[in-house]
């Protein structure tokens, strides 16, 4: 809020508080948020492939540390 209230520009938030600017804000958030599940859930697969790789060799790894 202080940008905003700091801000000599205010019709540069006005977007925000059409009908076309409030879908196209929902748009963009939905693809920001499908883009960091996507991401999530790569990395969930590469933790759980290094956790079976681990386990396949049998900790030799964090042993000799």
């Amino acid at each position: 809020m202080k940008n905003f209230a700091n801000s000599k520009n205010k019709f540069g938030y006005v977007y925000v508080l059409t009908p076309t600017g409030m879908a196209e804000k929902a748009a963009s958030t939905h693809r920001f948020l499908q883009r960091k599940m996507d991401e999530y859930e790569a990395l969930k697969a590469e933790i759980e492939a290094l956790r079976s790789e681990v386990e396949k060799s049998g900790g030799e790894e964090t042993q000799k540390a």
